[in-house]
């Protein structure tokens, strides 16, 4: 599909082109202490994407899914259009990282089928780390300086896929937030000196409880936090079957935070006969809905959706008294079921404060909520049961 949006910079990044921002700490070079210079001396510069609002060039992006939903495909459609030189620089090289996938009779394949310029891909099979040696699989924690020679060897490189980022973590805890910072500031730092779009491929946790999409990704949070962009791949599934055949290839992608731009809506691509293709759908609906791993398509709209719909219009201008919620939801012909049913979908919350409980769509965008928590709201008053009734403040 086209995606090609005119405020997204897609021209090569700088640094393929030999031109460097003036740097923080290099790992070779310089006297050992704090490095820091004055802000007058960094040049300011647009960022680049390799594929606009989604995957940044100089950056470490991530895509998350379930097992078996085709983010290797997805990874390899972009990887081949890179290698054409389509995308990012038309001289530039891909690199390709999979403790998953064999490179004989998967990747090739399907680099193959998606018209790949497979001389210009790169696949790493491991580390040899000393002469007539056995090869090892490559850890970022212990090999990164190696890996970022290589990088510079197969200069200009305008892609390296990264699948998945927790085999390659070494020793390093992919729970532990430090240890996964320390790692990933590297990789960024490496992005950052070449130019190219990092992107690392990692699985869903199991916990499908209703958390934001931000914590759905495995292993520690700053995985998602030190990405610049995270993508979420999830299944299209039909609420009656009715569409099965229709929608059992669908996927769709969703952008759960991009740190570098807007938030562009979903898409949806399918896989058929070994390639991905880009659909001409998008879908404007938050990352957040597709967090527990699928959505339904073309089911007919429900009381819950319509209550969604008016419930994140009334809740986007900040917390509003429950009584007042459920009265122009009754007024709107919504009842007390379908506004609890939506107020669960998008993952809103209740508080009370003074004697009247409020209804918000969201602590963290409410500051004054946010500092009233910190304060002296109790726990036990976030979420009342769902079996309470009502009064005229909206609970019992």
């Amino acid at each position: 599909m086209s995606d090609q949006h005119e405020e997204f910079n897609t021209t090569p990044h700088p640094a393929m082109l030999g031109v460097q921002p003036l740097e923080m700490g290099d790992m070779d070079v310089g006297d050992a202490g704090i490095v820091n210079n004055v802000m007058k001396h960094y040049r300011s510069e647009q960022v680049h994407w390799l594929e606009p609002g989604r995957v940044a060039m100089g950056k470490v992006n991530m895509i998350a899914g379930d097992p078996g939903l085709g983010k290797s495909f997805m990874t390899m459609e972009l990887a081949a259009r890179a290698s054409r030189g389509e995308i990012g620089s038309s001289r530039a090289r891909v690199v390709v990282m999979s403790a998953e996938d064999d490179p004989c009779d998967t990747i090739a394949p399907r680099l193959r089928n998606m018209g790949a310029n497979l001389n210009n891909v790169h696949f790493i099979e491991g580390i040899r780390r000393e002469p007539g040696g056995c090869i090892d699989l490559l850890t970022l924690d212990r090999d990164m300086e190696r890996f970022e020679q290589l990088i510079l060897d197969k200069f200009p490189v305008s892609l390296i896929v990264i699948d998945p980022i927790s085999a390659y973590m070494g020793s390093a805890d992919s729970n532990n937030n430090a240890e996964v910072r320390g790692v990933l500031a590297r990789l960024s730092s490496i992005a950052a000196r070449t130019g190219a779009a990092v992107v690392c491929v990692t699985h869903l946790n199991k916990d499908t409880s209703g958390k934001r999409a931000v914590y759905r990704t495995m292993g520690s949070l700053a995985f998602t936090a030190a990405a610049r962009t995270v993508q979420l791949v999830t299944k299209y599934e039909s609420s009656d079957n009715t569409n099965e055949e229709h929608t059992k290839d669908k996927r769709i992608v969703s952008i759960v935070k991009n740190n570098l731009g807007r938030i562009l809506p979903a898409r949806v691509f399918v896989v058929r006969d070994g390639i991905c293709t880009w659909l001409d759908e998008e879908v404007d609906v938050d990352a957040d809905h597709f967090a527990s791993g699928r959505v339904t398509f073309d089911a007919p709209e429900t009381k819950t959706d319509q209550a969604v719909e008016f419930l994140e219009r009334m809740l986007d201008a900040g917390a509003q008294p429950a009584k007042e919620v459920l009265e122009r939801g009754a007024a709107a012909g919504l009842g007390r079921r379908a506004l609890e049913e939506a107020k669960k979908a998008m993952h809103a919350i209740s508080y009370k404060e003074g004697k009247v409980w409020y209804w918000s769509r969201d602590a963290k965008r409410d500051p004054e909520f946010e500092s009233m928590l910190r304060d002296s709201i109790e726990p036990a008053l976030i979420e009342p049961p769902d079996d309470l009734g009502y009064d005229n403040n909206g609970y019992l």
